[in-house]
């Protein structure tokens, strides 16, 4: 858990305390991670969603070498494995959410945690954000 400055409370967390928003900064703390952005010093938010190419040009590899050297029984069985392929493709990106400064970036993967979550800590920084400002 993150130690509170003066004058600090806790706003959100998300991935199991992964990463820490309080009203004055956020913070990782990730597999030997560790690092502080200032609210005021955010530049830049976004969730960053990379699909696996490799698993796309081995799909296609599969089907086609499916039909040249299996005939028809190949051809199906390249079908069914292309098909098995491109739903990995499609349905297993590797999402992460990066936090951008002059002085670093924060970046962290966040495969598994919900969208609806994901955008609420995103507006919740975004609402401490503009609170400092105001200030």
């Amino acid at each position: 858990m993150i130690d509170l400055l003066s004058n600090e409370r806790l706003v959100a967390s998300i991935d199991n305390d992964a990463i820490i928003l309080t009203n004055q900064r956020l913070q990782l703390v990730s597999s030997g991670n560790y690092r502080i952005i200032h609210l005021n010093q955010i530049s830049f938010i976004e969730v960053e969603v990379k699909y696996n190419y490799i698993t796309l040009v081995v799909a296609v590899v599969i089907l086609v070498g499916g039909f040249a050297t299996g005939g028809q029984e190949g051809g199906i069985a390249g079908i069914i494995l292309f098909l098995m392929l491109m739903a990995l493709y499609i349905f297993l990106p590797s999402k992460s959410i990066l936090v951008r400064s002059s002085g670093g970036t924060i970046a962290h993967k966040i495969n598994g945690i919900r969208n609806a979550d994901v955008h609420r800590f995103i507006f919740l920084v975004q609402e401490q954000m503009n609170k400092i400002k105001t200030v």
